[in-house]
């Protein structure tokens, strides 16, 4: 009676065991799941860093793919076109990275505007920085040029300390622009009408490589 006692139990000991094995493999499939999507992402804040991410696809290492999107614009009024992603799309953090027209896998330029930006040069300028500030690592001061054009408040820095041919700079106003400030002549950030218009920096672009004319 006994031994068929044992016998009649033993199946019922190898389901439990196996429901055991079962629960704790779904517990470890489960931890490890949690454990990839808990993987922090690396902190990334300037355009330089941004661009070498783009560069080498892996900007998934910085950046979850819902807050990305990539589309093709048009460009030479829409005799070319070129692939660009943008990072946090529609609010104040926005990033756009735009491809090489003739190379989609390499990168143009990287974009940042916005007064409150997070992302910044590594040189040092940062969204919203002042006039003065921005001379203060300049260590000279710079020139700027007029407004209501292709290019409008884009700064000279006057071979100082910001000076190279990736780093480019626009300035802006949100007081009333005088005439003498209109159009595509240079000013003097020294000029004491230039200081009444508390000009910051409103867009920062990093130029990765240089494109062909489109």
């Amino acid at each position: 009676m006994m031994k068929k006692l044992i016998l009649a139990l033993i199946p019922s000991f190898f389901i439990v065991l196996t429901g055991c094995k079962n629960e704790n493999k779904a517990d470890a499939q489960d931890i490890e799941i949690q454990a990839v999507s808990e993987t922090p992402f690396k902190e990334v804040t300037t355009l330089e860093e941004i661009s070498r991410l783009a560069n080498h696809g892996k900007l998934h290492e910085a950046f979850a793919k819902g807050d990305m999107k990539s589309e093709l614009i048009s460009a030479n009024e829409g005799m070319s076109f070129l692939k660009s992603t943008t990072i946090y799309p529609g609010t104040g953090n926005e990033v756009e990275i735009d491809f090489l027209p003739n190379d989609s896998t390499r990168v143009w330029r990287v974009t940042v505007t916005n007064r409150s930006n997070k992302f910044h040069s590594k040189t040092g300028v940062t969204p919203g920085m002042t006039l003065e500030e921005l001379n203060a690592i300049n260590k000279i001061p710079v020139n700027f040029y007029g407004f209501q054009w292709e290019f409008a408040g884009a700064v000279d820095f006057n071979d100082g300390n910001l000076t190279n041919d990736k780093l480019f700079v626009y300035l802006k106003t949100d007081k009333e622009v005088p005439k003498e400030f209109i159009g595509d002549a240079p000013h003097s950030s020294l000029d004491e009408k230039a200081k009444e218009l508390k000009l910051y920096v409103h867009k920062i672009i990093y130029e990765a490589a240089t494109a062909e004319p489109l």
